[in-house]
């Protein structure tokens, strides 16, 4: 799948997965904001089933969900890392 098309899916509130052979080949589509949310949503599900507090994943997710709402869900992922580092 290209990157357009992606993108386009994401931006269309459909959840999406981007394999590809090589990492540069999935490009910044693989990294995106929109893309990692749902995966944080998974990782707090199974957390209370592994015996994790749920609680630890959770301002990630608000992280996450705040920067999609301002906007920002096409920004990288590692993005999100930079602002905590910075507080």
């Amino acid at each position: 799948m290209g990157t357009a098309i992606a993108h386009a899916f994401l931006d269309a509130g459909y959840r999406t997965t981007v394999w590809n052979r090589t990492a540069a080949k999935a490009g910044d589509a693989a990294s995106t904001i929109h893309l990692n949310r749902p995966a944080v949503d998974a990782l707090i599900a199974v957390s209370g089933e592994r015996g994790v507090d749920p609680a630890l994943h959770r301002p990630l997710k608000e992280l996450l969900d705040r920067r999609s709402a301002d906007g920002h869900g096409d920004d990288s992922f590692a993005a999100v890392y930079e602002l905590l580092r910075l507080r």
